[in-house]
């Protein structure tokens, strides 16, 4: 099984890695190299956070796992800490910590990373009682006790009491002592149960009686036994039966009973379970309970640390030929912190970390002093004689490893003796049916009695073709039958045990039932397969069957995603409760999932799945089902089921990072073996336990727009912030953050959310930031959680974030509802104003149309045929200008009006000139008739018949235009009731005509004597079109107008020599026709031109024009969804 949670027993943690020389545990180290201030570490301490601080020689550092960040003394900053010494730690109640430096004590607030400092004045009692702080403690009525220490053995000691609500310091006299006034260092505070204190001291321990303030002395009596071993007090401890342990510096360790005052004494002594020194200089406890002891030896650089269990000293000593032992220097610091992760700070080796949730997995290296140890680093193969004997084959020779006494035996190549290996580099080893032991080697095959060690040799003999058929052994596998099949670089080879008899099996490129290469590098076969053997070579899989001797291929091939992902098989497995999967390693591609039945493979790669490489040498199944994997970046077990992956590095005792192929077994009891270049490793999967304590995390700091948040560094300002309130253009936010687990920061996940933002948790591995830009505005909470190495997430809610991003102004409900009212005034009051020029204008265009309308009526009066009529339409008019300005149709009704006054001007003109000729040839026949009254009226009337005729067609015209007339108006009630008359299919030809022929005798009529050249240009396929025939004849009719008007203005101006021309002209464009008047007048100018079309516009003298005609022809082409556009040029 890959994952097993971390159940802590009240056993010795360092006793379980301590119990052997070889399981001793792997500490790692940090020091300047690693940003460390300064190697000599004085104090450490894990806040409620979960950041560690580290007290220096050269300054405070607080780690986070990742980096150190250093705070140092700084003359110019009256905020910075008062020295760099530091001499004790402690945090308080309120979550501030307490530094305690030779030179004063400092109270330091995360948020700001500022210091309050609290300095010695010999001439104020009110201040410290000395300047060097070694000792910090808070009682349970939350007063701060200050111990003030000695270097060197010189200056004062002392004792202040603090209390921190009113910042009130009392001198607890100036020097405490045996008798109370004399100067003596003090070390430590511990505080019992029932509430008492008790301080270490440099001369003995004092215990505090809170009834009376007074002090009572525990000293050395060299006459008593029953008392301190030694006056030189270094540290205190209470353990959890009540009991008080007292450091002393050559006296060793002595164990104090507050209830009956009994002291028992512990000295060092040579047996190994005794302590390594009667120095002993810090204590400490595990979660467990179990007492840590560091001693050291005055003047030497060793260090020992212990671990007291049944009177019992188990001991972990700093070794200087193994880098991951212990750190040199005296022991002056030990912390367990909230992840069982031991740190031990020591006087010049910096700091020494060992997780002991994770403790190292045996581990077998050569020993060059011992004979009896592995011969080799490099180890190729596994097999188990018994439950306490191992076969470990090396690249020199054969080990037999006795598990007991961790001793090995060595069989090695004799070039002198045949009785002895073909070869020292052993590259295989199996079992036979009757208990023999063969051995594969890179010179010939071997087969071993392990009782009396006799060895019969098999070797490729090229004058023999039932010999090997190479001597390079790769793999080995015997049957249920007890065959032994030998793998080689030259094909596949059946040996029969019996009769000596080999059968070689090749690579045929002919026969595709061959096998697919004859470099064979691993041998597999099933129980529940006895005729199946499984062949592993560089050229692909092979499902051998042993009785038909033809192979069935599995080879690689890119483009298929369900072949093999790589040609060289480095390994074979199967699971229990899989009979038709075969689990295929490769060199390069990764593990493969192959399916039997169907022949198609599931890939694992490290891009498809979460393994740290591609090349696997190793591969063996657990009794669980899961799969380890030795790869070139660690031991990895996979899980199958989840996919789930653990990765095991050097770092838990794995042997190195570099395996072996072929060196991966699984022993009978159900323990694993994997050897490399640097031994092997024999262990149970449950010895891999991983760490329950998921990561604290914390949110160190966030920038707006890249401007970071804090003005000083080191400071954690979201420790104090229950949220962010950001404007709107402040919404481009990247969060800083950091998940304490000290085991293995490097391989911390994290994950984020941004709820209101992301739909879901978006993992970014070991990143430690997160990126938002151009938050749109609205209510967030950023959420951060955090795995450790071994994949326990930690929750989301203490590092959740409340963010506000405010909306701009313009956004916000208040001015949204401002400008809604604002609006709806402007809109009030446009609407009035609206209201008020309607009026007026609707005042003027009453008064407009009055004028027009008592035009008309004098001109109705005259025509004597027509008079009764057009009285009777201009009321109508009136009706209709009446109900349309009751119903607010301005501009509907001013361009009724308007067409009417001036469409129904034309014919009246005619009616009014045809009348007048009428009643001047009335005169003339009058005149006629009565000088030819005596005459016969057949005699005259040739004579008259002219004037008659002349009668008649005024007559017929009057008519003509009368009708004209009446249609106008019919049309204009028709568009005043909303409608202007139906289209139907008018003959355009027709109809310009007709309009021409009404235009060219209106111009006539005029009387201005200036002739006008008329043109027509007609497309023949512009035939009949459906339109309003009267509007677009009214359209027409106005163009020709404005046209003769033009060119008359021009030909007045400029005399002879311009001949006035005007061409009307259609022509079809597609499903567009064109109708075209043009001429050869003045032009205008394009800002004349622009406003063409504007109603009331005109550039014809005051009472020669209203301005409406085009309006109303732009208006009728719309209507009929057309355009009218004019172009023109000046001159």
């Amino acid at each position: 099984m890959c994952r097993l949670v971390l159940r802590w027993l009240v056993v010795g943690v360092l006793a379980a890695v301590a119990a052997g020389g070889r399981a001793q545990p792997r500490f790692v180290h940090l020091t300047v190299d690693d940003g460390l201030s300064q190697n000599a570490v004085s104090s450490l301490l894990q806040d409620q956070h979960g950041f560690l601080w580290i007290g220096t020689e050269d300054g405070l550092n607080r780690y986070d796992g990742y980096t150190f960040t250093v705070f140092t003394y700084d003359p110019a900053d009256s905020t910075s800490i008062s020295d760099n010494r530091i001499g004790a730690l402690l945090e308080g109640r309120d979550g501030l910590l307490w530094v305690g430096t030779a030179d004063g004590l400092n109270r330091f607030d995360p948020a700001t990373a500022t210091f309050r400092v609290f300095h010695s004045d010999p001439t104020d009692a009110t201040s410290l009682a000395a300047p060097r702080v070694a000792a910090l403690h808070e009682d349970s009525r939350g007063r701060i006790w200050i111990g003030h220490g000695q270097r060197n053995d010189t200056g004062i000691g002392g004792l202040s009491r603090l209390d921190p609500e009113t910042g009130e310091i009392e001198r607890l006299l100036g020097g405490v002592g045996p008798s109370i006034n004399e100067p003596t260092p003090v070390w430590d505070f511990a505080e019992t149960p029932d509430g008492t204190l008790w301080i270490a001291t440099g001369r003995g321990v004092l215990r505090y009686n809170a009834a009376n303030d007074t002090f009572t002395p525990l000293l050395h009596d060299p006459d008593d036994s029953n008392t301190l071993a030694a006056d030189d007090v270094r540290a205190l401890h209470v353990d959890g039966d009540g009991l008080l342990w007292i450091a002393t510096w050559g006296g060793g360790l002595d164990c104090l009973d507050p209830a009956n005052g009994r002291i028992e004494h512990h000295r060092a002594g040579t047996d190994g379970t005794a302590l390594a020194s009667d120095y002993v200089s810090a204590l400490g406890r595990t979660y467990d309970g179990m007492l840590l002891i560091g001693t050291s030896v005055p003047g030497e650089r060793s260090a020992t640390l212990h671990q007291y269990d049944y009177k019992t000293f188990e001991r972990i000593a700093h070794d200087p030929s193994r880098p991951e032992s212990l750190g040199p220097g005296r022991v002056r610091a030990i912390l367990e912190d909230h992840a069982r992760v031991l740190w031990i700070g020591t006087a010049g080796g910096g700091l020494s970390k060992f997780d002991q949730a994770s403790r190292p997995i045996p581990h077998f290296v050569p020993d060059p002093g011992d004979p009896q140890s592995l011969v080799s680093p490099v180890v190729t193969a596994f097999l188990d004689e018994d439950k306490l004997t191992m076969w470990v084959g090396t690249d020199q020779g054969l080990e037999r490893f006795d598990r007991f006494r961790e001793e090995f035996e060595h069989l090695r190549h004799d070039p002198n003796n045949s009785n002895s290996l073909t070869d020292d580099h052993v590259t295989a080893l199996a079992r036979g049916a009757d208990g023999m032991l063969w051995v594969g080697t890179r010179a010939g095959l071997n087969r071993v009695d392990p009782v009396s060690r006799r060895v019969r040799r098999y070797r490729h003999d090229p004058g023999d073709r039932t010999s090997l058929t190479s001597n390079t052994v790769h793999a080995l596998q015997v049957d249920s039958a007890g065959t032994v099949w030998v793998g080689t670089d030259a094909g596949l080879n059946r040996l029969d045990p019996r009769t000596g008899e080999i059968e070689a099996f090749r690579h045929n490129p002919a026969d595709n039932r061959s096998l697919s290469d004859d470099d064979v590098m691993v041998l597999f076969a099933r129980p529940d397969e006895p005729e199946i053997l499984w062949v592993g070579t560089d050229g692909g899989l092979n499902r051998f069957d042993t009785a038909t001797r033809q192979a069935t291929r599995y080879q690689d091939d890119p483009a298929d995603p369900g072949a093999l992902s790589h040609r060289h098989v480095t390994a074979l497995a199967a699971r229990p409760g899989e009979p038709d999967i075969l689990w295929v390693a490769t060199l390069a591609g990764g593990l493969n999932r192959l399916d039997v039945r169907t022949g198609r493979v599931q890939r694992f790669t490290r891009r498809t799945s979460r393994l740290p490489g591609n090349t696997i040498y190793g591969l063996v199944p657990d009794d669980t089902g899961a799969l380890w994997l030795a790869t070139n970046r660690g031991l990895v077990c996979f899980e199958p089921a989840s996919s789930e992956v653990r990765v095991y590095d050097v770092d838990r005792g794995v042997q190195s990072r570099q395996f072996n192929p072929g060196a991966a077994y699984r022993t009978p009891r159900g323990e694993l073996a994997f050897g490399g270049i640097n031994g092997f490793n024999v262990f149970a999967p449950d010895d891999f336990r991983d760490s329950p304590f998921a990561p604290q995390v914390t949110l160190t700091s966030y920038r707006v727009r890249n401007e970071e948040a804090s003005g000083l560094p080191g400071a954690l300002p979201l420790l104090r912030l229950d949220g962010l309130d950001l404007s709107h253009n402040r919404n481009d936010l990247l969060f800083e953050f950091v998940g304490l687990h000290f085991a293995r920061p490097e391989r911390n996940q994290y994950a984020v959310r941004l709820d209101g933002y992301d739909d879901d948790w978006r993992e970014v591995g070991t990143q430690r930031r997160a990126a938002y830009a151009n938050l749109p505005p609205g209510r967030y909470v950023f959420r951060v959680k955090a795995a450790n190495s071994d994949g326990v997430w930690s929750e989301d809610e203490a590092s959740a974030l409340n963010v506000i991003i405010a909306p701009p102004f313009w956004a916000t409900w208040w001015f949204r509802l401002i400008a809604a009212l604002t609006v709806i005034g402007l809109g009030v009051a446009i609407y009035k104003q609206r209201v008020r020029a309607i009026a007026a204008r609707n005042r003027e265009l009453e008064a407009l149309v009055a004028e027009r309308t008592g035009e008309l009526h004098e001109q109705k009066l005259a025509a004597e045929t027509k008079s009764v009529e057009l009285a009777a339409t201009l009321a109508q008019l009136q009706t209709t200008q009446t109900q349309l300005v009751q119903s607010e149709k301005l501009a509907s009704l001013g361009r009724l009006t308007a067409g009417v006054a001036h469409e129904i001007k034309n014919p009246l003109n005619f009616v009014n000139n045809f009348a007048q000729l009428s009643e001047e040839l009335t005169e003339e026949l009058r005149t006629e008739l009565a000088a030819v009254a005596d005459r016969p009226v057949a005699e005259v009337l040739d004579e008259l018949k002219p004037i008659i005729d002349d009668l008649a067609l005024n007559a017929e015209k009057i008519a003509e235009h009368g009708k004209r007339a009446d249609t106008i108006v019919r049309s204009m009630l028709l568009h005043a009731r909303g409608s202007d008359g139906d289209r139907e299919p008018v003959d355009v030809r027709v109809l310009l005509n007709e309009t021409l022929d009404l235009a060219v005798h209106g111009a006539a009529t005029g009387g201005d004597g200036v002739p006008v050249q008329i043109e027509t240009d007609y497309d023949p396929a512009v035939d009949h079109l459906p339109i309003i025939r009267q509007a677009i004849g009214r359209v027409v009719l106005n163009l020709l107008d404005n046209a003769i008007y033009a060119v008359r203005d021009r030909a007045a101006k400029e005399g002879a020599g311009y001949t006035p021309t005007i061409t009307l002209g259609s022509r079809a464009a597609g499903e567009v026709v064109h109708l075209t008047v043009a001429d050869n007048g003045p032009g205008m100018p394009d800002d004349v031109a622009a406003r063409l079309f504007e109603p009331f516009f005109t550039t014809k003298p005051s009472g020669s024009g209203t301005g409406l005609g085009l309006s109303l022809a732009h208006d009728i082409v719309q209507g009929h969804g057309g355009t009218i556009a004019v172009q023109t040029e000046v001159g």
